[in-house]
């Protein structure tokens, strides 16, 4: 076995290393400041012949400005290389700390009084020019990074070693893809089995000598080993081997359908474990959405009980049976609970499996059941269901246990469909303020509705629920999909 480099490599593949990288970040932290210090400088010139602002005052805010930027600047951490190669991503941290940079400087002159007959004016100037210098200097810098990159200039060169010829060119191909090219793969080895050759370890050790002489040569800073059973002995050679040089050796685990989930590396003890999922909100985040639920739900039911009452003597004198429908739906992690609604269809055509989905001008649905359901006030007695805790008052929709859309389990036809249960399931939900309401009568529109679970799962926050809920009072009337 030998060394193999990519034809895609021939030329030599030049590196920003890391004391450039340094400067780069250096020289760019000095241009934000120099800039805005000259953008106050320009607009104090301009704006000196109508005797607006003192030189002493432009000096104490300017000083503020260059302080607090360059302190501000490194707790935001805004010149990393990450954030540099993303041009948007630089453009909000440039924003964010421009913010407070000039809280910063509003506060330290009104400290000082340097303020008082400063004029407004040159301030706004100051402030919206130096915004417009931090994010076109970014705009620029990020152009100029990725142009090199197109040039085969990288931030690390790496090789990957491994037994499957399939596996060290799939994991170059997402390495480079998926990190923009700033790794880039000069290299690669191809292991052989233990089973394969044995135990005189002839072939490996040459391969592995091979790929030793290109990292001492100095054209590779990392290495990256794809762990395969087969070739564990051969593998645990190379990283003793690799482990004497001054590059970085990380393993690649091979976790079959679980390499796309792993989210983390961790340690229990000295055991290195590999995280796949984590809980959808902390103990802290769940204490407060269970406060939000018992506050807003109380309030709700406050607020609605005459309508509510009124709602109830409407179903009772239109068709005979009870006001309220139960059904069984599938809850947090997969529990099962009777959810409560206002019942909208004739007794005796009832359909609690929900094994036939709910058409518009459907002839079990009656009169008053018609305008409950445009209105979604028929979902109103689900704030028992929060109450009791079975519910939240955002989240994913439940669904029934038999529902089936195309004929088929909504389980079978969206894998992710029961990542869904790893949150309570809410009255209201991000899908349904985004147009994803009513019937799921195809895998596309029940794709687009775990999306958007997923979605919501993943940003939770307080501020996220209350959008949710004001959307969904603003919609009540005017959603065409409620039927």
């Amino acid at each position: 076995m030998h060394v193999q480099i990519s034809p895609k490599f021939t030329t030599p593949v030049r590196k920003i290393n890391r004391l450039s990288r340094k400067r780069s970040a250096l020289a760019l932290a000095c241009l934000d400041v120099i800039g805005g210090c000259l953008v106050a400088w320009a607009s104090f010139e301009i704006l000196s012949n109508f005797r607006l602002v003192a030189s002493e005052q432009l000096w104490h805010a300017v000083l503020a400005y260059a302080v607090g930027w360059v302190l501000i600047a490194g707790s935001q951490k805004i010149y990393r290389r990450a954030a540099l190669f993303d041009a948007g991503r630089a453009a909000r941290m440039a924003v964010v700390t421009w913010g407070l940079c000039f809280a910063l400087v509003l506060l330290v002159t009104f400290g000082t009084r340097a303020i008082d007959g400063m004029s407004r004016i040159w301030l706004v100037s100051w402030a919206c020019g130096t915004l417009g210098w931090l994010l076109l200097l970014r705009a620029g810098w990020s152009w100029r990074l990725n142009r090199l990159l197109a040039r085969d200039y990288c931030d690390k060169r790496v090789a990957i070693a491994g037994h499957s010829f399939d596996a060290v060119r799939e994991a170059a191909r997402r390495m480079e893809h998926e990190t923009g090219n700033q790794q880039r793969v000069v290299c690669t080895s191809l292991l052989p089995s233990d089973e394969a050759f044995g135990t005189d370890g002839a072939q490996r050790r040459q391969a592995i000598d091979a790929l030793e002489v290109k990292i001492r040569d100095g054209g590779v800073d990392c290495i990256y080993v794809i762990d395969d059973v087969s070739s564990s002995q051969a593998i645990s050679e190379l990283v003793s081997r690799l482990s004497r040089t001054a590059v970085e050796v990380a393993i690649i685990p091979q976790l079959g359908i679980f390499a796309d989930r792993a989210i983390g590396v961790g340690r229990v003890g000295t055991i290195p474990v590999i995280q796949i999922a984590r809980r959808p909100i902390s103990e802290m985040g769940a204490f407060v959405k269970r406060c939000e639920d018992l506050i807003l739900s109380t309030a709700g039911l406050i607020v609605t009980a005459p309508l509510l009452l009124l709602i109830m003597v409407a179903i009772w004198l239109e068709s005979k049976g009870p006001v309220f429908f139960r059904q069984s739906r599938i809850g947090f992690q997969g529990q099962e609970f009777r959810i409560w609604k206002f019942r909208t269809m004739y007794h005796e055509m009832r359909d609690e499996s929900a094994s036939q989905q709910t058409q518009r001008n459907d002839p079990r649905v009656t009169r008053v059941g018609a305008v409950l359901r445009s209105t979604s006030l028929d979902e109103l007695p689900q704030l028992f269901n929060v109450l009791a805790n079975q519910m939240s008052l955002v989240g994913p929709r439940p669904h029934a246990r038999g529902m089936r859309t195309e004929d088929r389990p909504l389980e079978e036809l969206v894998s992710e469909y029961s990542l869904r249960y790893r949150f309570k399931p809410g009255l209201t939900g991000l899908a349904q303020v985004n147009g994803f309401r009513g019937n799921v009568d195809s895998r596309e529109k029940l794709r687009q509705r775990v999306r958007y679970d997923l979605i919501y799962i993943d940003t939770w926050s307080v501020l996220l629920d209350i959008k949710i809920i004001v959307k969904t009072m603003l919609l009540v009337f005017q959603d065409r999909n409620a039927f």
